[in-house]
């Protein structure tokens, strides 16, 4: 345990073992507002929203530590602190449960927010379905990978992949 940190009395009647400047301060950067409504992180956050809080111990979510000071207890081993708002800079602990990656992505997947990241929505992608269609129906035809390189100046691999259902398999 570091020095100037005792063991605090939490929610639930845990202990925890953050320093009580840390507690006070953390909650000094979230505005609160009702029981029901989500309370926004007011300080850093990353490119995609969620807050960020700083002890001597290193750097955590703010989400995430509002969640242990709720539970009274370290979130462990491949635990997750999860909104239920889907509200990143949110630290309401009653919009936070305690989940997995796992989890996460399951719960991401079911309300439609999971990124798809395949064919043209790729960031990177050369070709869209439509050239994905017609490389598969020309070498059907008798025109070689490397001649379709050439046409759609993507790598002769590219055409061998889409050929072999390596990749663009859901076209």
């Amino acid at each position: 345990m570091s020095s100037g940190c005792r063991l605090l009395p939490c929610f639930k009647g845990y202990n925890m073992p953050y320093a009580k400047k840390y507690i006070d301060r953390f909650w000094g950067y979230v505005h609160k507002a009702g029981l029901d409504d989500c309370w926004e992180w007011k300080m850093g956050k990353s490119k995609e929203g969620y807050g960020f809080f700083r002890t001597e111990s290193g750097t955590t979510g703010s989400h995430r530590f509002a969640l242990e000071l709720s539970l009274g207890r370290f979130l462990v081993g491949n635990e997750c602190s999860l909104h239920t708002c889907d509200n990143p800079p949110c630290c309401n602990p009653a919009h936070l449960f305690v989940g997995t990656n796992t989890t996460n992505y399951r719960d991401m997947e079911s309300k439609g927010r999971r990124c798809n990241r395949k064919g043209s929505n790729h960031h990177l992608a050369k070709l869209v379905e439509e050239d994905v269609k017609n490389i598969r129906t020309f070498n059907k035809m008798g025109i070689g990978s490397k001649r379709l390189a050439r046409i759609y100046n993507v790598s002769r691999r590219a055409i061998t992949n889409i050929l072999h259902g390596l990749s663009w398999s859901h076209v």
